[in-house]
């Protein structure tokens, strides 16, 4: 039996950060994330350990050819800040997700479902553009600190103080992160390419909140199927997006797409074969996210975030380094992915 090699505890409850006291279910005639009565045990998806492993590469290699197949759309021309093409087609993923279980979501629920599904659009709308001013090398290792949100959120919501090695693990992914900016080369950088520092973090800040959210509305008693929330989540911001498409990208491409295209010598047979690639690579992403999410909590996914930094950066490096300089690994750029991954690593192992 093949080995689960980020399971951080076997009996990890629902909110890996939270109190037992505070990891109560919630009640079904309550808002959603009010306590529950004594006694109510929220049901988690158990998967078995061949499944979780599974799920954790698939997780690790479907977000590592997301990041850099968007980063290869806006070298191409094929992708940039208007035209938001690369983000419905990651929805629209989420969205094809299938769910037979008949689960029907209460009017409270629905309306978290909504807000997640407006925090989530936000996050990822920033941090895709972020991703395209500053290079997917730098916006990962950013990205990766989400865990932290994460547990901060957690703990602010649940009043509880962090631990003397937490606050020592934050000052290491602090330093690294700015290790990261004094580590930037001056190739072809963006303008805005401080914008995009912000944005990212700004972005990775709504990721953690979604990421809360999703713990919390997933372990509710009646226990929200992971298919169903992801089909939900993709349902909404397909179709948000899907608007501004329709009213704004299509009339006009021919400035947003089919030019930059041509200046750069992009095929559009390649550029249909990514965006078909990214839509089945987000559809594989999300459900197995939410698979885990359920499962193993965020300290997995936090501790998933920090490998697929040190990955992303050493891949952009080698895939975009010749056409950009600014995604050349350099010996900072090293130091600060040492320091956010073993920051990263050492604030989940401190929750454990």
């Amino acid at each position: 039996m093949a080995p689960s090699i980020f399971r951080l505890g076997k009996d990890a409850s629902p909110l890996p950060f939270a109190s037992p006291k505070s990891s109560a279910g919630i009640s079904p005639m309550n808002s959603p994330f009010e306590p529950s009565p004594r006694g109510t045990i929220p049901v988690r998806v158990a998967l078995s350990k061949k499944k979780l492993f599974l799920y954790q590469i698939l997780f690790l290699g479907t977000g590592l050819f997301t990041t850099l197949s968007a980063q290869w759309l806006w070298y191409a021309g094929a992708a940039n800040e208007h035209l938001l093409l690369s983000i419905w087609v990651a929805y629209l993923g989420m969205a094809l997700v299938s769910d037979n279980s008949g689960y029907v979501a209460d009017a409270n629920t629905s309306k978290v479902l909504y807000g997640i599904a407006a925090i989530d659009m936000f996050a990822l709308i920033c941090g895709t553009v972020g991703m395209l001013y500053i290079g997917s090398g730098i916006y990962q290792v950013i990205h990766s600190s989400v865990i932290v949100f994460t547990a901060l959120l957690t703990r602010l919501t649940n009043k509880s103080r962090l631990k003397t090695s937490q606050w020592m693990s934050l000052f290491i992914i602090t330093l690294g992160l700015g290790i990261s900016r004094l580590g930037a080369t001056h190739g072809k950088q963006h303008p805005f390419e401080n914008v995009g520092m912000l944005l990212s973090l700004v972005g990775t800040l709504g990721y953690a909140v979604v990421y809360t959210l999703n713990e919390k509305i997933l372990g509710r008693p009646h226990n929200m199927p992971p298919r169903y929330l992801c089909r939900s989540i993709g349902r909404l911001t397909s179709s948000l997006i899907g608007i501004y498409i329709v009213f704004y990208t299509i009339p006009n491409l021919e400035v947003l797409l089919w030019k930059p295209m041509k200046a750069n010598g992009t095929s559009i047979m390649a550029v249909g074969t990514i965006y078909v690639l990214l839509g089945v690579s987000s559809y594989v992403h999300n459900l197995t996210y939410f698979y885990m999410m359920s499962d193993v909590g965020a300290v997995t996914t936090g501790v998933l975030s920090s490998v697929r930094a040190v990955l992303v950066f050493g891949l952009s490096s080698a895939l975009y380094c010749g056409a950009d300089t600014s995604q050349c690994y350099t010996g900072m750029k090293a130091i600060s992915t040492i320091f956010v991954s073993l920051g990263v690593f050492a604030f989940s192992l401190s929750k454990r």
